[in-house]
């Protein structure tokens, strides 16, 4: 791995950074009028400036979003602190963690840990964001358990999306246009309406097509990355009189694209199938080129991920004097159907396919009351959701036949007359026809000679209703003191269907080839499921804030939090423990966090300085481990039984500063900063296989009277739990030619990070850090306002890859790396027009 390479860039990006503020002295702030702008959120359901929140929020404004040149909800996450984007090898396994906890399970089954929000509604899944972003205002990242106030269930935070609302009299708009390295196509229009005196429409629509970011070397094939999507949104704003408003919202996007993609960093040299690739009749057809910094792939076009978004949402505001009146209904219905090859290998024999469609219908109803008084300001309202999320997927291998032959050399000649008809002759582009009949082609359960007469399939689905009662009360105990005291009653019903699954489907195939069944074929044989469970909790949030004076706030608070049961039902699940209801579904995870935090503002509001202290506990931790099983034993070689479970207790802690200088009429700057210490504390009985790098070693231990090594979790990291990490931006801000405009560097920095939650040595990711820089002029021209915006992403090239993954042996073992669009310097530009 090139750690040099990442030295030099730090270096480099320390002196420019340095640069940027060379001709102002750190001790000496601005003498002039321009101080910190107030930012206002709602992060206790109610508009506050946040530095009066006694909560751990960052607001993003949608100015910076904009200037960033960030366009999907993935690109925020990573401008907070204390926040991971998990960016998977297909769409569908997006996750986020905070504070060092998320979920490291896709399982539809599985509920996130960290919550999505758009304008006030729950996204059942983190992959639901995998889109692009139309007229943000802000977005808003609470950091620890906010279950008290926002539903569903909440235990590590919040990212919360909030749009821009029509405005009423007023009639403007804006349009986009956008492109980069990779033949971007993007263009943005937005545009107001002030109907009459009490209507405003807002209207946006999206369009965007680019190429792949990622060099395909699979002849005729498309760079992986490519992708096109289109969208539009209307919102439409009725306030007929101060005491009354009602805003309705209607959205529709779409978008395709053969995300995503990985490179082969390393391979395992004593695997035969290593050896069969410098064969002269597939040697150009081959990904060649490995190691650490190899961004090139050889995937085929089976690589598939199609979305359609549909939403409706609508908000009413009722003034009552004292009291505010609000409500919120929320429906939509989301689909991706994806298909992605896993196999990995650096020859396209394109073995096993894994896809279908995940899909979720979700309905979302809130009616709350708040009021902010001089002795008690609160906010109290009743919550309901119903979701509806479906799992319906199909893997499809070589094979027995088709693979024996594959591993023949003398069976691995293009065009050989003595082997016409056999299923691995080469076609005139390298593509090896033993299992090259494509996705769609595969069809339903083969009883013999076909090339994939292994396919397993299943569908599921998980139906959850939630209903809650939750409030909080700020009691307003003099002018500098207030005390705070919330909670939330909730009851959730799920339930669970499931039929299909690896077993059932291969004991299937063995009826319908005539072999002999054993017990376990037996029981799988035409599986079904049915389950359900209802949880109610009681989960509450107290402490109190202090102000010193106007620019200094002191608070502390304790809370507890709350994650649902959770169904672990994939496809690779067995059936015993699918029916199992000691197993299936886990406990719901619990949480109990401390928080202590300071919010200031110093030098006339030319320094803003806000640290938090927290530590919290998560009991019944949810995780997928393996448990000591003497009958077990994988092909692969791995030990025990692999379930999700509620393994033990896992502690995060840490401390997270935020802070923004203007150092002078010209030089501001801002940053933050997390320190994560997120390990598994209690997990007495459960474990991960024993990687390979660690055997022998104190870190694993032998259990099962010596028969099995495994590795020991307590006292581990948690998997995308980064120590350390940081992000600072130096603005510049200067006449160009009567145009105002500006110069800005942005630098953000992580410590190593450990992708795997089974803890595989070959996944930690070293440190890295990445430069972005952005050159913007604004003006005019005739009656019509602009900006212009330039931009490098990754400016020093720093080589890094958004997850680290370990290859099967059958093709070749080793390591993978998925890639990042950034993961390679790219430049972009932008301009946009107002009208």
């Amino acid at each position: 791995m090139n750690y040099q390479r990442s030295l030099i860039s730090k270096a480099i990006a320390t002196h420019l950074l340095g640069a940027a503020v060379a001709s102002v002295s750190l001790t000496a702030f601005a003498e002039d009028d321009k101080e910190i702008e107030v930012i206002e959120v709602t992060a206790q359901k109610r508009v506050q400036n946040i530095q009066d929140v006694p909560v751990s929020v960052s607001a993003i404004s949608g100015d910076f979003i904009a200037n960033s040149e960030l366009t999907t909800f993935a690109d925020i996450v990573s401008l907070a602190p204390g926040i991971t984007l998990d960016q998977g090898a297909e769409t569908r396994t997006t996750s986020i963690s905070i504070r060092g906890v998320g979920s490291s399970q896709n399982n539809m089954g599985i509920e996130p840990s960290t919550t999505m929000m758009i304008d006030g509604e729950v996204l059942p899944r983190s992959s639901a964001l995998n889109g692009d972003l139309m007229d943000t205002e802000r977005v808003e990242v609470l950091r620890g358990p906010q279950g008290t106030l926002f539903g569903k269930n909440t235990s590590s935070g919040i990212v919360h999306y909030i749009s821009k609302r029509p405005e009423l009299g007023e009639n403007y708009g804006k349009v986009k246009f956008a492109t980069d390295e990779y033949s971007l196509k993007q263009t943005q229009l937005t545009t107001n309406f002030g109907v009459t005196d009490d209507v405003a429409l807002r209207l946006n629509l999206l369009y965007s097509d680019t190429d792949g970011f990622m060099e395909n070397l699979k002849p005729g094939q498309e760079d992986i990355g490519a992708r096109d999507s289109q969208g539009a949104r209307l919102q439409a704003l009725y306030k007929p009189s101060d005491i009354f408003d009602l805003l309705v919202r209607a959205e529709y996007k779409e978008s395709s694209s053969n995300c995503c993609g990985s490179t082969i960093i390393e391979t395992d040299p004593t695997r035969q199938f290593n050896a069969h690739l410098n064969h002269p009749a597939i040697r150009d057809f081959v990904q060649n080129n490995t190691g650490w910094g190899e961004f090139a792939t050889y995937m085929s076009d089976d690589q598939i991920s199609d979305i359609e978004n549909t939403g409706f949402s609508v908000e009413a505001n009722y003034d009552l004097g004292d009291y505010l009146l609000t409500y919120t209904g929320h429906y939509r219905d989301w689909s991706l159907f994806n298909n992605t090859e896993f196999g990995g290998a650096t020859l396209d024999n394109t073995e096993f396919y894994f896809g279908g469609e995940n899909a979720f219908q979700s309905r979302q109803h809130e009616l709350r009351i708040s009021a902010d008084n001089e002795k008690v300001s609160f906010v109290a309202g009743l919550f309901y959701q119903n979701v509806d999320q479906s799992r319906e997927a199909k893997e499809a291998f070589c094979n027995q036949t088709a693979r024996d032959t594959f591993w023949s050399l003398e069976n691995w000649e293009p065009g050989n007359e003595a082997n016409d008809g056999n299923p691995t002759d080469f076609d005139v582009d390298g593509n090896l026809l033993a299992c090259r009949n494509g996705w769609q082609e595969t069809g339903g359960i083969a009883t013999g000679g076909g090339l994939y007469n292994q396919i397993a399939q299943y569908r599921t689905t998980v139906e959850s209703t939630n209903k809650a009662i939750f409030g909080q009360f700020d009691f307003h105990l003099s002018e500098a003191l207030t005390a705070f005291v919330g909670a939330r009653y909730l009851d959730e019903d799920s339930e669970l269907y499931y039929e299909g699954g690896r077993n059932a489907t291969r004991a299937l195939l063995k009826q319908l080839n005539g072999r002999t069944l054993n017990a376990a074929d037996q029981e799988a044989l035409g599986f079904t499921h049915e389950a359900d469970s209802n949880d109610t909790e009681f989960i509450y949030r107290l402490g109190a804030q202090y102000r010193v004076n106007k620019d200094l706030m002191f608070y502390g608070s304790y809370g507890t939090g709350y994650k649902g049961v959770g169904w672990y039902n994939a496809i690779s699940n067995a059936p015993a423990d699918i029916a199992n209801g000691e197993l299936n579904p886990v406990k719901p995870e619990k949480s109990k966090s401390v928080e202590l935090g300071m919010r200031s503002d110093w030098f006339d509001n030319d320094l803003r300085l806000n640290v938090t202290v927290f530590r919290t506990e998560y009991e019944d931790f949810q995780e997928r481990v393996r448990v000591e099983d003497e009958d077990e034993e994988a092909e692969d070689g791995t030990v025990g039984r692999p379930l999700f479970v509620n393994a033990g207790k896992v502690i995060s802690q840490g401390l997270e500063v935020e802070w923004k200088a203007i150092l002078s009429e010209n030089i501001t700057l801002d940053g933050t900063y997390a320190f994560i210490d997120a390990t598994y504390d209690e997990f007495d009985g459960f474990f991960q296989n024993c990687p390979a790098g660690l055997k022998g070693t104190d870190e694993c231990m032998f259990v099962n009277d010596g028969a099995l090594e495994v590795l020991i979790l307590e006292g581990r990291e948690l998997a995308q739990a980064p120590e350390h990490q940081f992000r600072i931006d130096a603005r510049y801000d200067f006449d160009f030619m009567g145009q105002e405009s500006h110069v800005r560097l942005g630098y953000r920095w992580k410590d190593e990070i450990q992708y795997r939650f089974d803890h595989n040595p070959d996944t930690i990711h070293p440190s890295f850090g990445l430069l972005d820089l952005y050159v913007g002029t604004e003006g005019t021209i005739g009656e019509y306002d602009y900006n212009v915006n330039l931009f490098v992403k990754n400016l020093t090239d720093e080589e890094y890859y958004t997850r680290l993954v370990t290859r099967s042996n059958q093709v070749g073992g080793g390591l993978r790396g998925v890639i990042g669009k950034d993961s390679q310097r790219y430049w972009g530009a932008s301009v946009t027009f107002h009208f």
